[in-house]
């Protein structure tokens, strides 16, 4: 039996079709209808108070592969790090029913995780699914063995997408219809469920990140498929072209899925993450078809998943914030921070967003607001995979586990979880708030306060800060190093005074700003210390015992350095400027100098503030040097390609086989290794240490600042370790950062176990935990470490 029956095809074509609890399906990417939703009716019919409880939870891999749901068996697909897998589990207790290799693993690479990303899709008894290196197959349900594989580029033509093959099939018209992305007239194709012999094949382009969904616009179904630059409607019976509407040129256009308005409109993304949506309209006459842009949602953007459609309203993600928006005009409604950040369905009427903390919220689609009705914490961290629903329970992953939780009668509305402002309560500070929140005359109040604490933050002691803000504004975040993400500032009812306490080390150094109303975020009013970074200005907390370098408060350019601008023909990476800094007295002898390269080094110069730091006078050990500044070259996507992407590779060995030779016929560099060395900052951190691992007999030294250790550049540079001489490493990193659990990127942990692993490979380590945020306003303040580390003065020299 199939899970679709015509019948109720036709219901999903036009709308979401109520269906009973034990008979819902959650059988493709996305729900049902591919559109997120689905309607049930008996999941929260007890009550309007319900509660969430952990139903089992089981181990499971790596991956960004959805769930999908039929009867009693669940699918989704993941990695064990050495081989991906499509996996069958009971949903009954999450046991593992059975599982189907699908080839090597996909390997995570620009902060992504290893594994699979498409989602399978169920029909009639089998299993379809979609391999990141192109493996097309058929799986019988109950058994997982294989009915038919092929590989998307070997019969087909295709080309890989930067991040494997993503796109996730449908059923239509009897046949499976996947996005191939084909260049010749195979961008979307159909195949026989039962031989995966090919049906037929339509549209020209590249495709990347989208998948196809099966509609009724304009009175005619039709499957809406995109390639990067296209929109389309196919005939789902022979593939033949509708119509077809230009939407971008970008490369990353419509990452998130096409979905039906109306019986004439349809919802569209069209640049990508960062992107926008819009709305086109579609009518059909006699001699032809007609596509018009009708709106743009300028609030949905910097999201992988797009708005859900409830009645005549859009409820989607513009980052961290959730954001209702009226369908026919485009026009807000409203904006909450809660739930944060994650991925949505909609069940009945109900938002239930799978949080990247870990927690699953519940919470009523409504134009008048949004408020959590239920809150569970499932698992550790959370992820980018979607919940799905199968009118019983809720499921869940991330990229270690899988969790089923349940729905259950409650008699409390509302989730305990309220954050308690406990470090104000119990300080000198707290003992005016309570007298301000008892007092009638509020405002007098305030302005004695602010009249005796003209500046901000407050200390209080050595540890405890308050930090204080005055607005009217209704909603008030403080993104900072303490909560990256930003933490809601508590309110003094009935006025516009705002706090919020953290304690911190007596030795910190942490940066901070203010937004109001979910606009742009400004600095404290109230504190003069203002610092500039690659990402704006943040005003500057400096505890009591954090040590200033003197050459950042003191600078004396009487004996500074000179610039020296050229560029460099790299075979590797093409033509690229360096900024190469000849200390003091180069040009009037003959002496040659150890020689420093800086990667990321635009970035040092404007905000490390680089130069300054060599210009001053540093104590002896430190010798002058020659110091290159090397900048990551902006591509497409900027300087993404370079820092985190497949060209990184280039960037690292142009640094290693090009750039000293060059350098060497330009200036006077000691030749030996020892006098060579190399660091960075950030992305330019990880540049630094891997290109000295690889190539240690041009480097002996190398130091980083902040290294960025997603799971992929940890594994490539714990392999790297191992291979060549060992160096003398000096390597820094914050105290306060975070990383993104979500992506198996835990800050604290990773550092450590780095400096771990290059103790073992025979690799002298000096490591040292910075107590303050991981911003250019830290790390300058430190590049008298890195010097005195990479440039200390030997016999040799």
């Amino acid at each position: 039996m199939r899970c679709f029956s015509l019948p109720v095809l036709c219901m999903l074509l036009s709308g979401v079709p109520t269906v009973n609890a034990d008979e819902a399906l959650w059988n493709q990417f996305m729900g049902p209808s591919g559109n997120g939703r689905i309607e049930v009716d008996k999941l929260f019919e007890e009550s309007s108070a319900f509660s969430l409880e952990l139903g089992w939870r089981q181990p499971l891999g790596s991956g960004y592969s959805d769930i999908i749901v039929d009867g009693t068996q669940l699918f989704t697909m993941f990695s064990d790090a050495t081989d991906d897998y499509l996996v069958a589990l009971s949903t009954d207790s999450g046991e593992t029913l059975w599982r189907y290799k699908i080839g090597p693993t996909y390997k995570g690479h620009g902060g992504s995780v290893d594994g699979p990303t498409s989602t399978p899709l169920c029909d009639d008894g089998q299993v379809f699914g979609l391999g990141p290196h192109g493996d097309f197959f058929a799986l019988d349900q109950r058994s997982g063995k294989q009915i038919w594989r092929f590989n998307l580029v070997e019969t087909q033509g295709a080309k890989s997408p930067p991040w494997g093959f993503t796109s996730s099939p449908i059923m239509a018209a009897g046949h499976v219809v996947i996005e191939v992305g084909g260049e010749q007239g195979n961008s979307f194709c159909a195949f026989n469920v039962e031989t995966g012999e090919q049906i037929w094949c339509s549209g020209t382009g590249t495709v990347f990140y989208q998948s196809p969904i099966l509609i009724e616009l304009a009175g005619v179904e039709q499957i809406l498929c995109n390639t990067n630059s296209h929109v389309m409607g196919l005939d789902p019976t022979d593939g033949k072209i509708l119509w077809t509407q230009l939407t971008s040129d970008k490369e990353f256009s419509a990452i998130a899925r096409a979905q039906r308005l109306n019986s004439n409109r349809f919802l569209l993304s069209r640049s990508g993450y960062y992107g926008d949506f819009a709305a086109y309209d579609i009518q059909q006459t006699e001699q032809a078809w007609h596509i018009t842009e009708a709106l743009v949602y300028a609030d949905f953007k910097n999201t992988y998943q797009g708005p859900l459609v409830y009645q005549d309203h859009l409820y989607g993600i513009n980052g961290r914030i959730l954001v209702c928006v009226a369908m026919d005009s485009g026009e807000r409604v409203w904006r909450s921070r809660e739930p944060g950040i994650g991925r949505m369905i909609l069940v009945n009427d109900r938002l239930v967003t799978w949080g990247a903390d870990g927690d699953l919220y519940v919470g009523r689609a409504s134009p008048s607001g949004y408020e959590t009705e239920a809150q569970i914490h499932a698992l550790d961290t959370g992820g980018f995979n979607m919940p799905a629903c199968d009118g019983k329970r809720f499921y869940v992953r991330n990229y270690l586990e899988i969790a089923a939780i349940n729905v259950v009668a409650s008699a409390s509305l509302k989730a305990s979880t309220v954050d308690l402002p406990s470090l104000t309560a119990n300080s000198e500070f707290g003992k005016f708030v309570r007298q301000l929140s008892g007092a009638e005359d509020k405002k007098s109040q305030i302005a004695d306060f602010f009249e005796k604490h003209p500046t901000m933050p407050l200390l209080e002691g050595d540890r405890l800060v308050h930090f204080i803000y005055q607005t009217e504004a209704t909603d008030l975040v403080m993104a900072s190093d303490l909560a990256p993400r930003g933490a809601s500032m508590f309110n003094v009812p009935g006025s516009d005074f705002h706090y919020r306490s953290y304690t911190v080390e007596p030795n910190a150094r942490l940066e901070y700003r203010f937004i109001e109303d979910f606009e742009k975020p400004q600095s404290d009013p109230r504190n003069k210390k203002i610092v500039i970074g690659s990402k704006g200005s943040f005003s500057e907390l400096v505890m009591p015992k954090w040590e200033e370098a003197a050459y950042l408060m003191d600078h004396d350019a009487t004996d500074a350095g000179v610039l020296d601008v050229i560029t460099i023909e790299s075979q590797l990476t093409g033509t690229r400027t360096l900024s190469v800094y000849l200390p003091s007295g180069y040009g009037k002898g003959e002496q040659s100098y150890p020689l420093l390269v800086v990667c990321n080094g635009d970035q040092a110069l404007e905000f490390g503030l680089m130069g300054q730091a060599l210009d001053s006078q540093m104590p002896d050990p430190v010798a002058a040097a020659v110091v290159v500044f090397v900048a990551f070259n902006k591509g497409q996507f900027g300087i993404y390609g370079e820092s985190a992407g497949k060209q990184r590779g280039d960037y690292i060995d142009m640094l290693g086989k090009e750039l000293i030779p060059f350098l060497e016929q330009r200036y006077r560099l000691i030749s030996a290794r020892d006098a060579r060395a190399i660091t960075g900052t950030g992305a330019g951190a990880y540049a630094s240490m891997m290109t000295a691992l690889q190539y240690s007999n041009s480097f002996a030294r190398v130091a980083s600042q902040g290294i960025d250790l997603h799971i992929h550049l940890r594994r490539d540079l714990l392999r790297a370790a191992t291979e060549n001489l060992a160096l003398d490493i000096y390597m820094e990193w914050s105290g306060y950062e975070q990383g993104s659990p979500e992506q198996d990127y835990f800050y604290q942990r990773d550092h450590a176990e780095l400096v771990t692993a290059l103790q073992e490979a025979g690799h002298r380590v000096a490591a040292r935990k910075v107590p303050a945020g991981s911003t250019w306003g830290t790390w300058r303040a430190q590049s008298h470490h890195v010097l005195a580390a990479l440039l200390s003065k030997t016999d040799d020299k």
